[in-house]
């Protein structure tokens, strides 16, 4: 009869409610390397250190059916989270198969919020029912169990765009703070985010992301790069500055921040290039002609943002100097420009060094002496001040 590896379970059940003790088992001999490189990748998962985990996991196999599913399980969360779905399916379904034929118990309700998860990515309703009411039979109503059922009471009526009752669920989760884990308070913080921001309060948003900050590794995260440049971007104007390796792990935040740079400079052709790309591997979300059909979020309403400036703005300056080409563009704008896009209307070219901006701020300068005209500068972009 099979012996069941009880450090590596009694690790298990405690790395989601304290990291740091389950830390100690990465070291206590009675775990094999597997499960070491188990329970690392449930921490990692934490950092959002993918690559990592897949690297840990992906080529080794244990012949313990117990070891083997929860080694699924971990790649499945993670190419979930990295919005890999392709991936994510497969491993979630070997994990299932492997468990039925186990009839294995333990872990259950992490197990079924991690199968919650997966479907509130796809968007799967009727499967995100079935599982939170799962959860809600398997809870034991400990304070971690039963931050998890409200998160997905939350997603349940975002997903269903039952705004005010999403609100009313974040206000209750606010209450319950003192008890949630270091992961649980950045996904609340996360949530309240997005509803503020869906319900058009972008102080709150800015409020929420401002308590984010304070957690050091969620600092440095790609996802709060990615919502304070474009929370920045949809409430003030303010350019875009991406650095590629900060997305490493997150392609699709990459290529979604990608696209509204490049609609903010002007670059649509390179916008749709990138477009395409989406289109190609999330067919369900992302359409012709830009027409994004998931829920509405920070990316969403910069898209449309960008969008209703496309078709508010055609600048006409044939035949015009510059410095008349420059009053025109900056009084036809209905923002500031940022100064990449000012300087490929006014030369009709991608600027591609320093010295293309230096180009530019002489002509700005020329301009104001020439013309009398107040151009101001501010977050890289121009404007004329009123």
């Amino acid at each position: 009869m099979r012996q069941k590896p009880l450090a590596f379970i009694q690790a298990l059940s405690i790395v989601g409610s304290d990291p740091k003790e389950a830390k100690n088992y990465l070291t206590d001999k009675r775990l094999t390397l597997l499960e070491k490189s188990i329970l690392r990748s449930i921490l990692l998962l934490r950092d959002h250190e993918f690559e990592e985990i897949i690297g840990l996991l992906s080529h080794q196999k244990s012949s313990d059916p117990f070891v083997e599913a929860q080694r699924l399980l971990t790649l499945g969360s993670t190419y979930n989270n990295m919005s890999d779905f392709k991936n994510a399916i497969y491993y979630y379904e070997s994990f299932l198969k492997l468990r039925s034929e186990l009839k294995e118990s333990f872990k259950e309700f992490h197990a079924t919020f991690c199968l919650f998860t997966f479907n509130q990515n796809i968007h799967n309703t009727a499967e995100m029912k079935k599982y939170f009411l799962r959860m809600k039979r398997l809870s034991t109503g400990s304070p971690f169990e039963s931050i998890c059922i409200l998160s997905s009471q939350y997603a349940i009526h975002r997903i269903n765009n039952n705004l005010n009752d999403a609100l009313d669920v974040i206000n209750e989760m606010e209450r319950l703070m003192s008890e949630m884990t270091e992961y649980q308070v950045v996904n609340y913080l996360i949530d309240k985010f997005d509803i503020h921001l869906c319900l058009g309060d972008y102080r709150q948003s800015q409020k929420a992301l401002q308590t984010m900050k304070t957690f050091r590794k969620f600092r440095s995260s790609a996802n709060y790069n990615f919502m304070k440049s474009l929370l920045d971007y949809l409430s003030e104007d303010a350019p875009l500055y991406v650095y590629s390796q900060d997305y490493k792990e997150f392609p699709v935040l990459h290529d979604q921040i990608m696209i509204i740079k490049n609609m903010q400079e002007s670059n649509w052709d390179e916008a749709e290039s990138l477009w395409l790309k989406l289109e190609a591997a999330y067919p369900h979300l992302y359409k012709k002609n830009f027409s994004y059909e998931g829920l509405e979020c920070l990316f969403s309403l910069c898209l449309k943002k960008n969008l209703s400036l496309r078709k508010d703005v055609t600048f006409n300056i044939a035949g015009k100097s510059k410095e008349d080409a420059l009053i025109e563009i900056l009084h036809q704008s209905a923002s500031p420009l940022p100064l990449e896009t000012v300087f490929q209307v006014i030369y009709g070219r991608a600027s591609d060094s320093k010295d293309d901006f230096v180009k530019l701020r002489t002509l700005v300068y020329s301009t104001k002496k020439k013309k009398g005209v107040n151009i101001k500068f501010k977050k890289g972009c121009y404007q004329i001040a009123s």
